[in-house]
């Protein structure tokens, strides 16, 4: 069978290496005997449709491709099941087949592979749901406990501040001194300002 490797890492994790997963795709071509015509690796979430993806179209628009080898279907997309299922289908009238190397039964050509399919991308989808529950679950946690969540803010230096202002500096220049955004700046001489007037 003439296939396409695609590799997928996240836009969040930038350390994550495509070429492993190209690596293992082109071993398990070999033992299969797959001729690989095509290798296509992106960075992109993987709750887009991979149809709306520059490089995977890429792969749809060479008609020698008869399937598409992915590390598991995850690489592929991590959408709902249900969407998963119709990618699949829509796949499989398009005469392409979706390979998972780590996933046998995300084999389309398998005798259960449709009942399969729905039940581990459904697994999939509840193990991320989960997942994020958990870490919403924890920063609630932690910021009912008190403790500072996220880049601890810089106090605001009001009298540095005026001092500099007075010195001629400009918002610019006090809010790269304070180590504060320059909107903070311009907020608290425009809330000053508005003091000093009544």
């Amino acid at each position: 069978m003439k296939v396409a490797i695609y590799a997928r890492v996240s836009t969040d994790d930038k350390d994550q290496d495509p070429e492993r997963q190209i690596l293992k795709c082109r071993q398990y071509c070999d033992l299969h005997n797959h001729e690989v015509i095509q290798v296509e690796q992106e960075h992109v979430t993987g709750d887009s449709n991979p149809i709306t993806r520059e490089k995977f179209n890429k792969i749809l628009e060479n008609k020698d491709v008869e399937g598409v080898i992915v590390f598991s279907i995850d690489r592929l997309t991590r959408q709902h099941p249900t969407k998963v299922m119709q990618l699949l289908n829509q796949f499989k009238d398009m005469g392409i087949k979706i390979v998972s190397i780590t996933e046998p039964i995300f084999n389309m050509e398998g005798e259960f592979s449709d009942l399969l399919q729905y039940f581990l991308t459904w697994w999939n989808n509840y193990f991320l749901t989960k997942l994020k529950k958990d870490v919403k679950s924890g920063i609630e946690r932690a910021r009912a406990q008190g403790k500072q969540i996220g880049r601890a803010k810089n106090p605001f230096n009001e009298y540095r501040a005026k001092q500099l202002l007075k010195e001629g500096k400009s918002y610019g220049e006090i809010a790269k001194e304070l180590g504060v955004p320059k909107a903070t700046v311009w907020r608290r001489f425009k809330n000053l300002t508005q003091k000093n007037a009544k």
